[in-house]
């Protein structure tokens, strides 16, 4: 009787294991990519609210009451000017801040500043980001 050689390769079974292994491996790192990605698209947005913040809390300290956008501007309080479509919003007792990344339509992101209650209020106030 002639012996029988061992089959060269690999059979159905050890193929499909390797390709769910490789199709688990690259879900972990597309995910991961994709977190870093959202964190990387927040990050001028922060900046900018940020900016904001500190301008708004000069310009309370001189003129006591909080500014527009314009009013910023016209100050000079807000240098360098922010990356992003910044909107403020003031009232008597605080402001609102929307920065939105328009350059980006697949998604836009934005971040948002709201201080109600004065300059006490202001420091304590979190700046909230979406997709």
């Amino acid at each position: 009787m002639p012996e029988r050689k061992s089959p060269k390769g690999l059979t159905l079974i050890e193929v499909l294991i390797i390709v769910v292994m490789v199709a688990i491996l690259m879900t972990i790192v597309f995910q991961k990519i994709r977190s870093r990605t959202a964190k990387d698209l927040f990050a001028p947005l922060r900046t900018d609210v940020e900016a904001v913040r500190t301008a708004e809390s000069k310009y309370f300290a001189t003129h006591n009451a909080y500014g527009n956008r314009a009013q910023l501007d016209s100050a000079s309080l807000l240098t360098p000017p922010p990356a992003s479509n910044v909107a403020i919003t003031a009232t008597a007792t605080g402001y609102s801040v929307i920065a939105r990344n328009d350059a980006d339509t697949a998604t836009p992101a934005t971040c948002t500043l709201q201080v109600d209650g004065g300059e006490a209020a202001a420091s304590a106030a979190k700046t909230v980001c979406r997709e």
